[in-house]
């Protein structure tokens, strides 16, 4: 029974309950480097695809802007 009423008194200190948090955060984020390397791989991804998208964009304004130039003589 004295162990109970010890456990409980405890829990219920600020500095036990900031140390269980810290201890579970720990191995909550214990696979960061694999969810950092998929995140920079979505990334990666996305910048490609930006780029692609961009140049596509320059190449059509471009095209665009010869077609009108060429009109206007």
């Amino acid at each position: 029974m004295k162990f109970v009423k010890n456990l409980k008194k405890f829990a219920s200190n600020k500095y036990a309950q900031g140390a269980a948090l810290m201890g579970a955060a720990g191995v909550a984020s214990a696979d960061v480097g694999a969810d950092i390397a998929a995140a920079f791989t979505g990334a990666n991804a996305n910048v490609t695809t930006a780029a692609g998208g961009v140049i596509a964009l320059v190449a059509v304004v471009t095209g665009i802007g010869l077609i009108i130039s060429l009109l206007r003589k």
